[in-house]
């Protein structure tokens, strides 16, 4: 029988969900409390304005996502990374 193959799907589009968060260490080399770390909570576009506020003042930080354009996040990292691409083997 013959498999049909698929066509290629971009790596951005692809969905990666690990069940738990990974073991990371400080920049001095000791573990990092894994009860002060967590996953980001993504924020949807739609959300009244005071409730962004109130996510805002308990999480420290609010990502809302699909607000910037997707191809200007790309090209932000490429501008970015660009002088480490000199660093690859």
């Amino acid at each position: 029988m013959t498999e049909v193959q698929r066509p290629l799907q971009p790596a951005h589009e692809l969905s990666f969900a690990p069940k738990e968060l990974p073991k990371l260490r400080s920049n001095h080399g000791n573990y990092v409390d894994s009860n002060t770390i967590s996953w980001l909570r993504p924020t949807a576009l739609s959300t009244p304005l005071e409730e962004m506020r109130k996510r805002y003042e308990t999480d420290g930080y609010l990502w809302v996502k699909h607000l910037i354009p997707r191809e200007d996040v790309y090209d932000m990292r490429a501008l970015y990374s660009q002088p480490y691409s000199a660093l690859r083997p």
